[in-house]
This record gives structure tokens, sequence and C-alpha cells, in this order.
């Protein structure tokens, strides 16, 4: 899956098993690091949007550059994260997951291929 809305709500769904972000993003100087999401109390409580953050968490939201808060979030569940160079792999908004289980499927199995 790829996409920054697609993968914070797989990150919150604690079922990142690896963070795909490419080279182009990443890095303290870099779109990723301009964007701004929203993050709660605990590392999985992060959103595009500040009132869904409101609903999750006990806590105030607060906004936080989304390269640490993805960082965080796929740390929290011992997700890998790798950077992948050039056009090796098209990664909507230069970013993107490999899920460890599909909850759409019956069988949970991920096709990530």
């Amino acid at each position: 899956m790829t996409g920054i809305d697609r993968v914070i709500d797989a990150l919150r769904k604690s079922q990142v098993e690896e963070l795909v972000i490419s080279d182009a993003v990443a890095g303290p100087v870099s779109s990723l690091a301009e964007t701004k999401v929203w993050v709660g109390d605990k590392p999985l409580e992060l959103s595009m949007h500040r009132d869904e953050i409101r609903k999750l968490s006990s806590g105030d939201a607060r906004a936080r550059r989304a390269d640490l808060a993805l960082g965080t979030a796929a740390a929290q569940q011992d997700a890998g994260i790798t950077i992948v160079y050039g056009d090796a792999v098209d990664l909507t908004d230069g970013i993107g997951a490999l899920l460890r289980w599909d909850p759409a499927k019956p069988s949970g199995v991920v096709d990530n291929g």
C-alpha cells in the first residue's frame, strides 16, 4: 500500500511489517519532514486530521513532523524501515508499507506482490 493517509491508518492498527520510504522524501530537508501530522499521547495515535486525534486520544492533539511521527509509530510496533533509492518502487507521497495481514481478507493473508 502507498500514500500517507493509507500508511497512517495501517500504522494506527499495528498492521505494518515494513515502512517503505523513498530517498526523495527521507531526511530532515524533505517533503515528508515538512508535512505535519497530528499525534496524541501514544505513538500509534496519529492522523492527518486534528479532530480524529481528539476522538482517539485522552490527551490533546499536537502537530508533529510526519517523518518523526511515522518512524516512531513504526518502531512502536517493531516494524522495519526501508529507504528505497531512485525509481525502484512507485510510492504515492513517497511512502508505503508492507502489511503483516489484510483484515479485508478472511484468511488475513497479504499479497504484497
